[in-house]
């Protein structure tokens, strides 16, 4: 790992009461004292009270120095917090005279790449901090809070174990063992444990769905014909008049998009142009977009009212039936396959929001109480899920192939460091840290 110290601002850049700027590295003690009045009794995580220089000892601010010595530090190396008025121009000084002292700006997610590197967390507690950062629900931010604990690591941690204490029970066994009972009597508890841990491990995989929903978020598509009301119900949804609503047909000719959170899960509401067959060149660019934004939804209100029917050719996708203006006539059919609603009264639309939730979360089950949050975890427990799978089937065989066995649980354990982080190649690291912020 290169030794250089780094620095960057850790607080978001712009005016407020306070700013954080942060150095790691061999010389990080050093660059705080050159810029303060501090010396080397400076005790250690504790705040001290200093004037801050620029290199040329010219007076920049006042502000607060905390001093972590390695390794208790977030980086595990030696780490300087300093904090001062938060003024961009008071920062960016700061900033400056420790990269004239030797120091250099920090890359994206550089600090946390470093704190993986001195094995401070692994590689997925690494992911949870870039996504608790970007979590947009409480619910989300609680779920990678868990995991930056740890949680999702130490389930991995404690099938790895699993998995290795039967790969040295079976090559134990190869060792000692010639009589084939005894080797058929371990081959039926073999059998039995990598069962259970290939079901855990596809239990782990099934949770991909809703836990990408917590930190991608979804997206919710309203179509119908033309004056359903479809911009009246977005409206009342998000509880604010995001889309403009009037009594002419029409009034929508674009997409229109919204944030809202639905069951702690981010969603994008879109409304979307009339669909109804049209020589008119815009309103036809209208609903060539309604029927893109089908093709890219997780979930369908197909709008309909008592003078239109639902917009066909929609099977294929999650939907919702809204039957809307339940004040000017009842709905009269089946009442289990839709929801009746009347946006422009507000009626209806709490039982229409609680269906949305479990709509969206019905789709995307889960039997564990840890969620998976990206492609690269997801695809280090397929590949263990894979190869778990291929040790069933050669210990199922006649005569099992236990040298097989042992080689596809070797497999299986690699995917699981994967996941950790252990045996990650460096292309992949930077991919991960690349989509951190400066500063963290």
């Amino acid at each position: 790992m290169e030794h250089q110290t780094i620095v960057a601002q850790t607080t978001p850049v712009g005016r407020s009461g306070v700013a954080c700027i942060r150095l790691s590295g061999p010389k990080a003690f050093y660059l705080a004292r050159k810029i303060s009045d501090l010396n080397k009794k400076t005790p250690h995580r504790r705040a001290c009270f200093s004037t801050i220089y620029d290199e040329h000892m010219n007076k920049v601010d006042d502000g607060v120095f905390v001093f972590f010595k390695s390794p208790l530090s977030y980086t595990g190396e030696d780490v300087v917090e300093i904090s001062c008025h938060g003024n961009p121009y008071i920062s960016e000084r700061i900033i400056q005279a420790t990269t004239v002292l030797g120091a250099r700006v920090a890359e994206p997610g550089e600090y946390t790449k470093r704190a993986f590197l001195n094995g401070k967390m692994d590689l997925a507690q690494a992911e949870s901090v870039g996504l608790l950062i970007s979590s947009r629900s409480r619910e989300a931010a609680e779920h990678q809070t868990k995991n930056l604990s740890g949680a999702a690591s130490n389930r991995i941690k404690k099938m790895q174990e699993e998995l290795v204490a039967l790969l040295s029970c079976l090559e134990f066994e190869f060792d000692i063992s010639e009589e084939e009972a005894n080797l058929s009597s371990l081959s039926l508890g073999l059998l039995k444990s990598l069962k259970n841990n290939c079901l855990e491990t596809n239990n782990l995989i099934d949770t991909f769905a809703l836990g990408h929903a917590y930190t991608s978020g979804l997206r919710v598509v309203i179509v119908g014909e033309p004056n359903v009301g479809k911009s009246t119900l977005m409206n009342s949804i998000l509880g604010s008049n995001r889309s403009i609503t009037d009594l002419a047909a029409g009034t929508t000719r674009d997409t229109i998009t919204a944030e809202i959170i639905i069951g702690g899960l981010p969603t994008t509401l879109i409304d979307t142009a009339g669909i109804r067959p049209t020589k008119d060149r815009v309103e036809l660019a209208g609903v060539d977009r309604a029927l893109s934004e089908l093709d890219r939804s997780d979930l369908v209100l197909s709008v309909f009212s008592p003078e239109t029917q639902e917009i066909e050719n929609i099977e294929d996708t999650l939907k919702i039936s809204v039957y809307n203006k339940s004040d000017i006539k009842k709905y009269s059919g089946n009442k289990h396959s839709i929801v009746s609603v009347s946006a422009l009264k507000n009626k209806g639309i709490n039982s229409l929001i609680k269906t949305i939730e479990k709509t969206l979360k019905d789709a995307r089950p889960y039997s564990e109480d840890i969620l998976i949050n990206t492609e690269r975890q997801k695809g280090a427990l397929k590949l263990c899920s894979s190869y778990l799978e291929k040790a069933i089937d050669n210990l199922d065989s006649t005569p099992p192939s236990l040298e097989l066995v042992a080689a596809d649980l070797r497999a299986a354990i690699d995917s699981l460091s994967s996941f950790l982080g252990k045996t990650t190649t460096d292309k992949i690291l930077n991919q991960v840290f690349s989509t951190f912020c400066v500063g963290k």
